[in-house]
């Protein structure tokens, strides 16, 4: 565990180690120096340097062959007898303080509270930790192998599988545990571990479990989602590239200032490649991109049309808002022809292989793509260690290559998916903000102005009791479908064509109503003849029984709208009756 195991500043052990070092070779010069003027003249002990020598040695350990009698010392010596048993007792301490510091920070450990778990051993699990203790948590991280960038850091060495390494972490107290190795099926079974391992308030743990594949990671989610009510720690599932795409495109837009018809190119639809596509589309549609004005996406992969047809299966907005077009060529041609068309070149280019040094040779020997705006060109690479980081950003002074003036943009996963606050982002909060989006169009649809009320504004704005009304909602779509005999399952031809059955609407919109009443009471509503916000009043506080027949088909209404709202997150529901 640890570098150290010092909580002590580094320079404090350094000075001390110092002193004492110091303090020895000033016992053992006035030692002997003493020694030799004590002697002199004395027959009764060797002379000898190395006797000399010898007899120094022994004021370590308080006792001295020539100083067994009585007679007066020279003050060198004196000052030798106090200084080398000293340095003695500071060498037992600090062998004491080695020996039992590791134990002691193993019993300090375990009973740490509220503090974050990291388990991983790459570079991705070091760059998650470091933010996280950048936001004031107290971070351990559990691996099997040292890494370099642990100074500072409480480390676990051992497998995090096994359930005494995550009690050794303090399982018990944590309040996040994240789940961060390469092998998606190994961080599976350390989340099991870890529910099993946390035995005190087990609700209060959220874990959070790295799954490689965007499309298992959503599988485990739903599975996850469907699954009914039970006490234990909350568990949501990341895919780095698709949390990067995301990221990527939340802070820099896939659509230039100015450009009402966007050109876009995606080059390799890997993970990443369709994160960017399904995000583009995503963004275009949340920012009220006219469908008369699709975003035109041009698409390179040599199994482009397999995964465009899944893709456009999974998420229906993308037929919506994307003129999709696949080329067969590779992207130095597909530019060629367009530049034999006239045609300008595209506002964004996302090089999206995963091969690094094949995405970075694209980049850099198709100068065709240097033809477009700012950061026009982004690519795709596993971190920023090394040649990506040296791309840098002229405002850091870091740069040591050039940007090709600032054309490029380079994108690392490793950097942009490890976030604690976007990893926390879980499926609660994805269909919650599908959710209001979802409203806020409708509004829209309907005339309103967006920004006329508090429950239209974007979801970054929207009010905290407002998003956690959406949460609420969102989180008992699963409870909602148990009742009828169905289930969460990725959203394909089958699940698209889903049906409720007679009476299934009335049943859902009952337990909608009942929802609802129970988070409103909760909240401190009564029953009033008419609503008032402020003296917290409604009129439809009253059982299904007696509501009004407008307040029923509000119910109805967010009963039909599950369907499409899980299809807007790439989600779909299947009958488990047959």
């Amino acid at each position: 565990m640890g570098d150290d195991g010092d909580d002590r500043p580094a320079y404090v052990l350094t000075a001390a180690r110092l002193c004492f070092g110091a303090l020895t070779v000033l016992a053992l010069v006035l030692g002997y120096a003493g020694l030799s003027t004590h002697l002199d003249g004395r027959t009764a002990f060797q002379h000898g340097p190395f006797d000399i020598l010898y007899y120094d040695l022994q004021l370590f350990v308080l006792s001295s062959t020539p100083l067994e009698g009585r007679e007066p010392v020279p003050w060198t010596l004196r000052v030798a007898m106090f200084a080398a048993p000293a340095v003695t007792v500071y060498a037992l301490f600090e062998a004491g303080r080695l020996l039992f510091a590791a134990e002691w920070r193993r019993v300090r450990t375990r009973r740490l509270s509220r503090h974050a778990i990291v388990c991983g051993d790459d570079a991705a699990s070091l760059i998650l930790a470091d933010r996280l203790r950048a936001r004031g948590l107290r971070v351990v991280r559990v691996g099997q192998r040292p890494q370099a960038a642990d100074a500072g850091l409480t480390t676990v060495r051992g497998d995090p599988q096994d359930a005494r390494s995550l009690r050794a972490a303090g399982i018990e107290g944590a309040s996040t545990l994240y789940v961060c190795g390469q092998d998606s099926a190994r961080n599976i079974a350390v989340a099991l571990a870890a529910t099993r391992a946390r035995h005190r308030s087990p609700a209060d743990l959220r874990v959070f479990v790295r799954v490689n594949d965007p499309d298992l990671c959503m599988a485990f989610r739903a599975r996850r989602w469907s699954q009914a009510a039970a006490p234990g720690p909350a568990v949501d599932f990341f895919s780095p590239d698709e949390l990067a795409a995301r990221v990527l495109l939340r802070h820099h837009r896939p659509v230039p200032e100015g450009v009402s018809s966007p050109d876009v190119v995606v080059s390799g639809l890997t993970a990443f490649g369709r994160g960017v596509l399904v995000e583009t589309a995503r963004q275009w549609r949340a920012a009220g991109g006219p469908p008369a004005r699709r975003i035109r996406l041009t698409v390179l992969d040599p199994d482009a049309r397999g995964v465009l047809r899944d893709l456009t299966a999974r998420y229906a907005f993308l037929a919506d808002t994307c003129a999709l077009t696949v080329h067969d060529g590779d992207l130095a041609r597909l530019l060629r022809e367009r530049a034999d068309r006239g045609q300008p070149p595209p506002d964004r280019v996302y090089i999206c292989q995963e091969d690094n040094e094949a995405a970075l040779r694209t980049a850099l020997t198709t100068t065709r793509l240097w033809h477009g705006g700012r950061r026009s060109v982004v690519v795709r690479l596993d971190g920023l260690d090394g040649v990506g980081e040296a791309f840098g950003n002229a405002a850091d002074g870091g740069r040591l290559l050039d940007a090709v003036g600032e054309r490029l943009h380079m994108a690392g996963v490793a950097d942009l998916a490890h976030d604690p606050g976007v990893i926390d982002e879980d499926l609660t909060e994805i269909v919650a903000r599908a959710l209001h989006e979802r409203y806020v169009r409708a509004r829209a649809a309907e005339g309103g102005d967006p920004a006329g009320t508090p429950s239209t504004v974007p979801w970054h704005e929207l009010s905290p009791v407002l998003k956690e009304a959406n949460r609420r909602q969102a989180r008992d779509i699963g409870a909602k479908l148990r009742t009828i005999g169905c289930s969460l399952a990725l959203r394909d031809e089958t699940t698209a064509a889903f049906q409720y059955r007679e009476a299934e609407i009335e049943r859902l919109s009952e337990h909608e109503h009942r929802r609802w009443t129970a988070e409103r009471v909760a909240a401190g509503w009564t029953h009033g003849e008419r609503r008032d916000g402020a003296a917290r009043r409604h009129p439809d506080l009253v059982p299904w029984e007696r509501l009004a027949e407008d307040a029923r088909e509000k119910d109805r209404q967010a009963v039909r709208d599950i369907p499409g709202l899980l299809a807007d997150v790439g989600l779909g529901i299947v009958r488990l009756d047959g």
